[in-house]
């Protein structure tokens, strides 16, 4: 009795051991406010272009910045533009009140997912950074912007946020390791592969569909290397089909995506939508019905409710943006007390919940298990 007793501390007090080494990891102790040399922290901004969840990441930190005191309670209008940034960076620089934060107005570079102005954006960025106290830190938001600042052209501190997968980009080297000191790039290195199991779980399908750009960023957006390694796991084979998602009119983009998706549906039995710029909310009516008329099951690892709302089936949707905006704050907090962005835990998995079109569902005659309605939060009943 007493050995067994003796195991059960030894367990309890080694359990204890590894929750105070995650939380030390987790969250740095001094990440109080402070001034740079008695001055305010100059913090730009760098995207490659607008994206719903992009805005919905920056509120999230700039909340867990208000939350750590490095700025007064921030109340974003309610007729902010939903989909860019621009506004809301507008608002942190003229209107946030904060002892230790600026928010430089003239420094919010987006490119509009235009290849022209992202080497000019770069290169402006790269000169501002080599400049002496021009920018004391870039929130870069998307995987083009994680790959234009994440190399050592620069020493300042870059903290990314929202990419599909900054392993797969080559933005960083690992989830553990950022190989740039000065970079910070949260991830979730699980993320999608959870969903395409999960999507495979419930569908049973054999041949899947995605449409993507076949290029190095367009695949690790697409997060083509997950796909590819669950189909080996579970056996189904990807349909591919190829599209140019870059440097021409989005309308364009979107029609080449319908021509792709009605070549390759007569060939699948589920469809995948992954994050690019043809699957922009405004472009989703133009696929459902053909996914509709051909009974096939879709999925998005876009996690963006107008698309359920409007015919996509399913998608997982973050349960849980408070924690992960203070997580983000954290190691924004921590790199300003002096940290290495390196040296700080980066990766931060989501807590998701499941989003489902019941409507879409009856209409291909898919039956969705009574286990997962009872676990979805989100459901609607309507197409829009």
């Amino acid at each position: 009795m007493n050995r067994r007793k003796n195991r059960c501390l030894m367990m309890f007090v080694l359990f204890i051991c590894l929750v105070s080494f995650n939380s030390i990891n987790a969250s740095p102790k001094k990440i109080y406010p402070v001034l740079n040399k008695g001055k305010k922290w100059k913090i730009a901004y760098y995207e490659g272009g607008p994206y719903a969840d992009y805005q919905t990441t920056l509120k999230a930190t700039i909340q867990g910045l208000v939350q750590l005191g490095w700025l007064s309670e921030v109340q974003f209008p309610d007729n902010i533009d939903t989909y860019s940034n621009k506004e809301i960076w507008n608002y942190l620089a003229h209107k946030a009140k904060s002892r230790y934060l600026e928010f430089l107005p003239d420094v919010f570079l987006s490119a509009d997912w235009k290849t022209e102005r992202r080497i000019e954006n770069k290169h402006r960025m790269l000169c501002l950074l080599n400049e002496t106290d021009a920018v004391d830190m870039v929130f870069a938001l998307g995987t083009w912007a994680g790959k234009d600042l994440a190399n050592n052209d620069h020493s300042t501190p870059v903290i990314i946020m929202s990419t599909s997968d900054p392993v797969g980009a080559g933005i960083i080297e690992s989830p553990e390791d950022s190989g740039y000191d000065h970079i910070f790039a949260r991830c979730d290195p699980n993320r999608f592969t959870r969903q395409i199991r999960f999507f495979h779980r419930i569908s049973e399908f054999k041949k899947l569909g995605v449409i993507y750009a076949n290029t190095e960023s367009g695949k690790a957006i697409s997060s083509i290397e997950d796909i590819e390694k669950i189909s080996r796991e579970r056996n189904f084979e990807v349909v591919h089909c190829h599209i140019h998602d870059s440097e021409r009119d989005t309308d364009e983009i979107a029609k080449e995506y319908a021509s792709c998706l009605n070549k390759i549906i007569p060939q699948i039995d589920a469809f995948l939508i992954t994050g690019i710029l043809a699957t922009q909310p405004k472009y989703i009516h133009n696929y459902v019905p053909i996914l509709i008329e051909h009974k096939v099951p879709s999925w998005s690892l876009v996690q963006d409710l107008s698309l359920i709302k409007q015919g996509i089936m399913m998608c997982l949707i973050k349960k849980d943006f408070y924690n992960l905006g203070l997580f983000q704050a954290k190691a924004i907090a921590s790199v300003l007390n002096g940290v290495k962005p390196r040296k700080l835990r980066q990766v931060f998995e989501d807590i998701d919940t499941i989003a489902i079109n019941t409507k879409t569902a009856e209409l291909i005659e898919f039956k969705i298990p009574t286990s997962i309605l009872r676990q979805s939060d989100v459901t609607f009943d309507t197409i829009e």
